[in-house]
Order: C-alpha cells, then structure tokens, then sequence
C-alpha cells in the first residue's frame, strides 16, 4: 500500500462499479452496516472525489464516472482481495498527465529496486507514449486506459517474447471480465495487438532494465482504447491497418476504473499462472494460427503457414518450402495474412 489512507470506502464504489444500470439501495446500505447517515457520507466522499453519481428514477444509485482521485485507492484496494497475488509492491501511482508510464515506472524500478516488483503508474493524459517498433501511442484524457507494471526477479527475467504472450492473455481476459461479455470476443494478433471484429483495441510493450544488483527486470505497458469514438482517431492512423477500435465503439459502456483494476490483477495473476495452460489460452484467440502469412523479419520476408507459438523463440511458420522457421516478435513485422 502507498501509506496514504483511502478517501473512499472502496466497497462502496466496487458496488457502484459492479452495477453500470444502478446500485440497489440496499445493498449499498448493508455495506456501511445499514446505516443511512454512514451511505450518505460515503457518497458524498465519492462526489467530493470527482465521481459523477446520481440517483434514477427508480430509486437506484447510478455511478456515470469514477473520479481520477478514487483511482489508487480502488485499484490498491482491489489487489489486495487476493494476498496470496499480491507482489511486493502493490503501490498504484497515478497521473493526470505524463509523458509515458513507462518512462514513470522505469523511475520507480530506479528508486527501489526489487521492491519496485508489481509497481503500476497510470495516466489519464499520456502525451509520449511508446509503441512497439518506435511507433507512438498518445492517449488523450479521458479516453483510454494507460497502465505499465513493473516485473522484477524471476518474473522480469522472463523474455519479452514470453511475458508480452503472457500479458497479451490476461488483459484480453480482463477486458472481457469487465465488459461481462463472453469469452473470446477479444483476439490475440501476435505478437502485441488486441482485436475485436478485426479492429485493434489494445497494444502492448514490454521493455527490459536492469537493476544495480544485476537482478532483471521487465516493464509492461498496456494501452486501451476504452472511450476513443472515431472522430478521436489522429488523421495518421484512420488508414493504417488493423482500423482502430474502442469499448466505446464497439458499444461496451463501461466505467474506465473497472478495466484498469480487471487488468492489473489480472498481470498479478501471471505470476501463479502455468505456462502450458496461458499457451493453450493464447492459442485460441489467435488470429494468425492456421493462417498464411507474410512477414519481415531482420530485413527479409518470409511467407508461409503459422503453425504453433514458442514462448522464448517467438512465432513458428511452415515456409513456402515446408522448412520451420523461428520468428521472435522484436524484429518481426505481420505484413499480410488471410484474415488481414
């Protein structure tokens, strides 16, 4: 925990966040051991905390946004439902706006060292942010969610390969988790987008440090499209292949605290997960297994059928040949495949 005391009772507003239709009275009410005077105050605190909640005609309390400051203490609050996940740091800062939170994290790994294993810095604004390949992600405020993690010690030895196979699945999960929608819905595009019907909504970074101790460490950022409509969409990218897409877009509305929380225990969750059981789950929301593909890799192209994934050595392609060939994600680009 940050040392900080919460502004907010998190399990009210884990109530509120639960129901996008509207709380029940009721079981608000049981929450603050049925006390009305207690839920009144608890709900001032929320509004005072830049939360937009209101009562509807039928009685029940509806939260339409969770205020920015309610962000750290939810999240903080939330990993710690599971201690036997909990890493060492559970600490989640929060930023209206930075440059990138891979930049912030690297700062906190910096700082702290191994203690900085499962430090998360979230942005509202992020104005620099870094994609795969050097290309650039910037998300405006209030339109996304932009989460790094820090990995460190045997998780953050893991190769980039690996933890974004790995990441790629459980933010997947976690999207579907808060949307209540069913299960692959949201598709792996190898080796770092998310997809749904062919449009990306989310991208991930892994980026490699190293502490004063020699100890590894990873750095994972996660951005999603959540309120982006498509006239947010930067001219540059309205043509660039997969088309963009949001939870918004898609016609998912649902409050951005509750993906960024699905999300971040969900990274938690990696640290127990089985290796065969995430390949298995990458395996069937992928959208290139099975298919012909064309890609660049390390300055040639290769076309063929991919056939499997290895989660040190990257993607595996039958070539036009039948010989196997051994693709790693940090200098393989997806040129073409049957499903685009």
């Amino acid at each position: 925990m940050s040392g900080q005391p919460p502004i907010i009772d998190p399990r009210v507003l884990d109530a509120l966040l639960a129901q996008p239709i509207g709380a029940d009275t009721a079981r608000l009410l049981e929450l603050v051991g049925g006390s009305q005077d207690v839920l009144c105050r608890e709900l001032t605190r929320l509004r005072s905390a830049d939360c937009l909640i209101y009562e509807n005609d039928n009685g029940r309390i509806v939260l339409r946004r969770a205020g920015l400051p309610t962000w750290r203490d939810y999240v903080e609050w939330r990993r710690g439902c599971t201690p036997s996940l909990a890493p060492a740091s559970t600490t989640v800062e929060v930023y209206r706006q930075t440059t990138s939170t891979q930049d912030a994290v690297r700062r906190v790994v910096d700082r702290l060292g191994r203690a900085s294993d499962g430090a998360a810095v979230v942005a509202d604004e992020q104005t620099a942010g870094r994609g795969r390949l050097g290309r650039r992600w910037v998300c405006p405020a209030g339109l996304g969610v932009t989460v790094s993690r820090a990995f460190v010690g045997d998780a953050g030895d893991a190769s980039s390969d690996r933890l974004t196979l790995h990441v790629a699945v459980a933010v997947a999960e976690a999207v579907e988790r808060s949307a209540d929608l069913p299960s692959g819905t949201v598709r792996i595009k190898w080796p770092n987008d998310l997809l749904v019907d062919g449009r990306k909504l989310a991208g991930i970074l892994v980026e490699s440090a190293r502490l004063e101790d020699g100890a590894a460490a990873s750095i994972v950022g996660v951005g999603i499209n959540t309120h982006v409509s498509a006239e947010d969409v930067p001219q540059e990218l309205r043509d660039v292949e997969p088309a963009v897409t949001s939870m918004a877009m898609q016609g998912w509305l649902i409050d951005r605290l509750r993906v960024l929380a699905e999300v971040v225990c969900a990274m938690d969750a990696l640290c127990g997960a089985k290796e065969d059981d995430l390949l298995g789950r990458w395996r069937v929301r992928s959208t290139l297994l099975g298919q012909a593909v064309r890609l660049r890799s390390d300055g040639r192209e290769v076309a063929g059928e991919v056939v499997d994934i290895d989660p040190v050595r990257g993607l595996i392609v039958r070539g036009e040949r039948g010989e196997l060939v051994m693709l790693p994600a940090a200098t393989t680009t997806v040129l073409q495949s049957t499903h685009g």
